[in-house]
């Protein structure tokens, strides 16, 4: 990081003094090493089952070895290798595990509580996962089409769920997301005070602009059926529960890239591990991706400037690189029918973006300019381009819904987050009273957004799990666009490697019968 200053601890680690972790106990086990691990499985093990999925297994060993050895040489020889880490706490740990099982559990993963209406579409992704064969083509309207989306969240739990049955595989997928979001917060809240650690961990998952403020301003999302993120019409900046409980695809893979991207802040990875584990989280989600590109960009030239490339990070790179174009050229197969456009230029955008970034980020980036003394978490620099970043996505629309917006957001959301949780501490510390208020009050007011989507889910009737179909969910889902371009390529318009002769055929179409009653 910036203006660090090397020394070597008592066992021949580097320790960086501005990072979060300087200060804690040498000849400790890195903290994050398991979790950092974990991400990286989590990561790659889908896009060896997209490749089973596909029926192109060679393809799939083929990123399976290039995986491995990135994953052995991940932190080896880059100077500096890593830093020593604090202790983990136990009390930390048990912390994220309740909030990841609430985040999940409250946003209907198991079904304990009523799901958000989008797990009916995507109870009916896992569902045909696990029922029909691999390959598969849907039929319909005498045509074949082929299941083009991200993916990684339901194929280990289909895989479970081909040998257990689909509702083993439900019930899998809750304790993959919960697993997920438990090591991607442990990273993401890790330093060297328990009381640090608690704190950003509470920030993150309370975090939201100030939705109510701009649904009082603009009159809408206040009636029922009540939705204030979307006070802004054009363009939403989504809420950790918003995320967690709706998307948790796209949020996990926005947080597994924050989590790397603090790993290398840190010290803790190398380059070319950073650029892996951002290269396999595009089937997590493309959009996620994107929008941590300039991240990513920020710490390669940082890596060139201190010397930090090494010929395995380029090879890992471009080993990696490689495997994954097959996976990438399906992801953008045949979407041309998703709109896109940059947005225009109009008073009407005009003001609607001032407001925009006045309630959701200049908040949280005036609590973060008061001075409290030195804060953990991301470098400055990586801080900055998060706050860059957000300043201009909202240009762009991609997606019915302005898909874009809300999701290539994630990583830099996350990133301001965790540096206001962090902002909140220091404050604290300080023991400047009229600071922590000021944070707080930025953080308070963000939280009510998280209660209103609480709110909604537990006075919505529970459905259960739905056993239709994508095809007949998505014609009953009454929010969903008459296009499924998001979801589904039509098989003439697709390269060979993609398309098989002897792939199943299912047939489909709408279906009268409501899938709300279709329960599992």
């Amino acid at each position: 990081m910036s203006g660090a200053i090397d020394r070597p601890g008592s066992n021949g680690r580097v320790l960086l003094e501005d990072s979060p972790f300087a200060g804690g106990q040498t000849g400790q086990r890195i903290v994050g090493d398991s979790d950092a691990i974990a991400v990286f499985v989590w990561l790659g093990l889908p896009c060896l089952l997209f490749y089973a999925f596909l029926g192109r297994p060679v393809l799939g060993l083929c990123l399976g070895a290039a995986s491995l050895v990135g994953l052995r040489f991940y932190r080896a020889g880059a100077p500096p290798a890593f830093v020593a880490g604090p202790p983990r706490s136990t009390y930390v740990s048990i912390a994220c595990v309740l909030a990841a099982l609430g985040l999940t559990t409250i946003g209907g993963e198991g079904r304990l509580l009523p799901a958000t209406n989008d797990w009916l579409i995507r109870d009916a992704v896992l569902h045909d996962l696990v029922v029909q064969p691999w390959p598969f083509v849907y039929r319909f309207d005498g045509q074949d089409w082929l299941l083009r989306a991200p993916l990684a969240m339901y194929l280990g739990p289909a895989a479970v769920g081909k040998l257990l049955g689909f509702k083993a595989a439900t019930l899998a997928l809750w304790a993959q997301n919960t697993a997920a979001m438990f090591a991607v917060m442990r990273l993401l809240c890790s330093s060297n005070s328990v009381a640090r650690s608690l704190t950003v961990l509470i920030a993150f998952c309370i975090f939201s602009g100030w939705d109510l403020i701009g649904a009082l301003i603009t009159r809408h999302g206040l009636a029922p059926p009540v939705d204030i993120e979307w006070w802004a019409f054009l363009f939403q900046y989504s809420s950790t529960m918003t995320l967690a409980f709706w998307v948790p695809n796209h949020a996990l893979a926005g947080w597994f890239v924050a989590a790397l991207i603090l790993l290398w802040d840190n010290g803790q990875i190398r380059i070319g591990a950073l650029a892996m584990g951002a290269g396999l989280s595009v089937l997590w989600s493309p959009f996620a991706l994107i929008g941590a590109v300039p991240l990513l960009a920020k710490a390669g030239i940082e890596a060139l400037s201190r010397r930090r490339v090494t010929w395995g990070d380029i090879g890992m790179a471009l080993l990696l690189g490689l495997a994954l174009v097959p996976l990438a050229l399906f992801l953008v197969s045949d979407s041309g029918g998703v709109p896109q456009g940059f947005q225009p230029m109009n008073s009407i955008f005009v003001v609607f973006y001032l407001l925009f970034i006045t309630l959701e980020l200049l908040p949280f980036v005036a609590a973060n300019s008061l001075p409290s003394g030195r804060k953990g978490g991301f470098s400055r620099s990586t801080y900055f381009v998060a706050v860059g970043s957000l300043l201009l996505i909202p240009f762009y629309s991609m997606g019915a819904a302005n898909d874009f917006v809300m999701r290539a957001s994630i990583p830099a959301l996350a990133i301001v987050a965790v540096t206001t949780g962090h902002s909140a501490y220091a404050a604290w510390k300080a023991q400047k009273v009229w600071k922590a208020g000021l944070v707080g009050i930025a953080l308070s007011l963000g939280l009510l957004t998280g209660l209103v989507e609480m709110w909604r889910i537990f006075t919505a009737p529970n459905f259960g799990t739905s056993r239709c179909d994508l095809v007949q969910a998505w014609d009953q889902d009454p929010r969903a666009t008459k296009s499924m371009a998001h979801y589904l390529a039509d098989a003439r318009h697709v390269g060979p490697l993609f398309r098989h002769s002897d792939a199943h055929a299912y047939a489909t179409g709408p279906t009268a019968a409501r899938c709300s009653d279709q329960r599992l």
